[in-house]
């Protein structure tokens, strides 16, 4: 598990994994799944199921739109990895 934000927010290797897909537009909704999220091939419907009720992720309410990420999400992102928050002008 990986702690962040002091004990508030923990997630485990695959949701942080799965959150950095989401945040490069990586992960998809596969008609042949039934409309789940695929990464690589690789079904993570519960894992992004579990990231949208912690509130780090949500959904456009177009049918098979991609999962994008929350402000909370981006914030989560941003406290594990200082370097890549955007620079602001």
């Amino acid at each position: 598990m990986i702690t962040v934000d002091g004990s508030r927010c923990s997630l485990s290797t695959r949701q942080l994994w799965v959150l950095w897909a989401i945040a490069c537009q990586q992960v998809e909704r596969n008609p042949m799944y039934g409309g789940l999220c695929t990464l690589d091939g690789s079904s993570v419907g519960w894992t992004v199921t579990v990231l949208a009720l912690r509130g780090l992720i949500a959904f456009e309410p177009v049918p098979l739109s991609r999962p994008h990420l929350t402000r909370r999400g981006h914030a989560v992102l941003c406290a594990l990895a200082p370097v890549a928050r955007p620079v602001a002008s």
